[in-house]
């Protein structure tokens, strides 16, 4: 049995320290995230990666149900475009991701 979380904000808040030292590159920014959702408070880092680093955020929420998922932050987290496509999914497993 597997135990414990991973704090998503972490995660994120590193690709803020990536993408600060690529300011200015002119190179597309881009996090894929594949999590269940429960573990921190990401929505604040994501919308600076976002609004700051001009990221797009692709958020993978995964767990064998939508229940065991919080959909309802990581579709805040995934970038929404003008359009209203939001960059969030779900899936049930990892084979289904594969």
């Amino acid at each position: 049995m597997i135990e414990g979380g991973t704090n998503i904000t972490t995660g994120l808040q590193k690709a803020i320290d990536i993408y600060r030292k690529d300011q200015g590159s002119g190179r597309l920014k881009r996090v894929i995230l594949l999590t269940d959702g429960q573990g921190g408070h990401p929505v604040s880092t994501a919308e600076r990666l976002k609004q700051q680093y001009n990221t797009l955020i692709d958020v993978i929420g995964i767990g064998g149900s939508r229940k065991a998922v919080n959909e309802k932050l990581l579709q805040k987290v995934a970038t929404t475009d003008p359009d209203g496509f939001n960059h969030y999914c779900f899936i049930k497993d990892s084979k289904t991701l594969r």
